[in-house]
């Protein structure tokens, strides 16, 4: 019914991985609940199927691929090494 909200669960191997070591964290939602990328927090990036988007997991749970905004994205491409 709501399979639109859900991204496609790709291999790790699909995604660029950085960690951030921006000042200030950095807050994204998954299901309306929020997660704090702070300093030293390891993440995955990669452009939706059709391009559109940006997908991101955590090495630690691969399986919850949320869909971040482009602010956001800039936020953690700054604080990204």
């Amino acid at each position: 019914m709501y399979s639109f909200l859900i991204a496609r669960i790709k291999p790790e191997e699909a995604y660029d991985f950085f960690t951030y070591k921006g000042k200030e964290p950095v807050t994204v939602e998954f299901r309306g609940k929020p997660i704090q990328i702070a300093k030293g927090t390891r993440f995955g990036v990669r452009p939706s199927s059709n391009g559109k988007h940006i997908r991101l997991i955590f090495p630690s749970d691969p399986n919850r691929v949320m869909t971040i905004d482009r602010a956001v994205a800039e936020k953690l491409a700054k604080g990204a090494k």
